[in-house]
């Protein structure tokens, strides 16, 4: 039996076989023989061989080998035909490794199929009649097929076609073959795993549009970033419709967003939705029952669908009557112990920033707040009192509320309904902020001072409440830790005299230096 070569004696062989076979159409045998490499058991030859056969192939689309002519010969139709039956094995050869669990040969067989991907585009295999652009699509919808597993999570391998999806042509495609993956299985009544919707995620994730709302809305006529372009005028480029290419991404997250989701994932959508798609689609109204459904779930699904009803209401003209009365709701203990207490507080923030909000409702939540200050954790209450403070300086009819009557300096004697949800018959405008003035004797200093708010008068301008959002308690007692004592702090109710005690305790004089020196 001959023994085989040594790696880098096959590595330099396969080089000569694609050097010969791009010489002579006579040496085209060495094209299989370079494919049953790339089925190696040897990692190295596989990815050698597959590097080989992307130069082979590129070669054969370069020079039209495989496109059919009027004018051809028997011969030379057979032989293209034969050549193009090779070519689809390769595709599909390359497609099936693309799914293999080593990320080195997954890397290497997605850099041979986005180059064939290219090539063929720029030299297509079949002639149009209009001779207009062409996009082998049949491979984009291969590599989705593996990175849509519905089983195996493909975070990795999806990171790594990212750098494709930037390509505006890419992505037109990938939005194309996605939105017509997810309509056959909405006809079809079929209902994907928790896995195939991460990796459905993980790939829109990745596929930023431009905004078409808000300050940040793409210009016009800005270039784009084509994957599929050649230096050569005359070949036909690919034409970007945004309409198209809207209306593709729009109906993929209105299919998805009605599909039976896990916690987590409907968390992460709500965040994903809000921030990346609403800005980018041309009706963002048609995702309001979604938002509008999760907010009235209540609990942290409430405080995350929070942001999406903002901007529906806010830049979008979405009615909800009853919006007030579930924010106010959403006012509980819990909010001040949640993941998203910054992102609440901040939104809660600009929603009562209206000067136009009735008096009584102003009330409820600066009451609400306030009564919550006394059981939440020293982060919180610095993000309340900021929030207490600005809406009081908004509505300065509040004013009232800084002093205290003496018929309320008990909790039993105070007005206000801790239980009531309608913020109309809390009856907060009857009451005042003794609770502020309760942590004026805070055990830290730092919240003691910031509640002596009310005792003069509200500052000129608002507080900027993202300065303290994130503020941990580590950072308030480092804070106090650096601050310099200029003031003398007594540490007994009697003034000292030399190394004794007090006149009236009787244990000090036992060990006064004193008696220590006359025994």
């Amino acid at each position: 039996m001959m023994e085989r070569p040594n790696k880098k004696v096959l590595v330099e062989l396969m080089k000569k076989d694609a050097k010969e076979f791009k010489e002579s159409p006579k040496n085209a045998n060495k094209l299989l023989s370079m494919q049953q490499k790339t089925e190696d058991e040897d990692k190295h030859i596989v990815l050698a061989a597959i590097k080989q056969i992307q130069n082979m192939t590129v070669h054969l689309l370069k020079q039209g080998y495989m496109v059919k002519e009027k004018t051809d010969s028997e011969a030379e139709e057979k032989y293209k035909s034969w050549l193009l039956e090779r070519y689809r094995e390769i595709v599909d050869s390359r497609l099936k490794q693309v799914a293999s669990d080593d990320f080195d040969v997954f890397q290497a067989n997605l850099r041979c199929l986005m180059d064939f991907l290219r090539h063929e585009s720029l030299y297509p295999i079949h002639l149009s009649e209009d001779n207009g652009f062409h996009f082998p699509i049949d491979i984009i919808n291969g590599i989705l097929k593996v990175l849509l597993s519905t089983i195996e999570d493909k975070k990795e391998a999806i990171s790594r076609f990212q750098e494709f999806v930037e390509y505006e042509d890419v992505k037109h495609y990938v939005l194309k073959c996605l939105n017509d993956l997810l309509k056959d299985m909405t006809a079809e009544n079929y209902e994907p795993s928790e896995m195939f919707i991460k990796n459905l995620l993980g790939v829109l994730k990745f596929i930023h549009m431009r905004p078409i709302h808000g300050k940040k809305r793409h210009n016009e006529h800005e270039e784009f970033k084509l994957f599929c372009v050649d230096t050569d005028p005359a070949k036909p480029k690919f034409h970007m419709k945004m309409n198209q290419l809207r209306k593709y991404y729009t109906n993929i997250w209105l299919i998805i967003i009605k599909f039976n989701l896990s916690i987590s994932i409907y968390k992460n959508l709500l965040t994903l939705v809000s921030e990346e798609v609403l800005p980018a689609v041309d009706k963002p109204l048609l995702f309001a029952d979604f938002f509008l459904e999760a907010y009235d779930k209540g609990g942290p699904i409430s405080l995350l669908a929070l942001n999406g009803v903002f901007q529906l209401i806010h830049k979008f003209n979405l009615e909800y009557p009853d919006f007030y009365k579930k924010l106010y709701s959403l006012f509980v203990p819990d909010v001040f112990h949640a993941k998203y207490r910054a992102r609440f507080f901040f939104l809660a923030d600009i929603f009562m920033s209206s000067t136009y909000l009735s008096e009584y409702l102003a009330a409820a939540f600066v009451k609400r707040t306030s009564r919550l200050c006394l059981s939440a954790p020293p982060t919180g209450i610095r993000i309340a009192l900021q929030f207490i403070g600005n809406i009081m300086y908004r509505h300065p009819g509040l004013k009232k509320m800084m002093h205290c009557p003496e018929d309320q300096t008990e909790l039993g004697s105070d007005p206000y309904i801790m239980e009531e949800r309608d913020p109309a018959k809390c009856r907060a405008i009857e009451s005042s902020l003794w609770e502020v003035k309760t942590l004026q004797s805070h055990l830290i200093p730092k919240i003691a001072d910031e509640a002596k708010f009310i005792n003069k008068d509200l500052p000129k301008v608002e507080w900027f409440l993202g300065d303290i959002l994130e503020n941990t308690l580590e950072e308030i007692f480092e804070a106090e830790a650096k601050q310099s004592i200029t003031e003398k702090v007594p540490i007994s109710f009697e003034k000292p005299v030399g190394f004794r005690h007090s006149q009236n305790e009787c244990f000090g004089d036992c060990f006064s230096l004193l008696n220590v020196i006359k025994l």
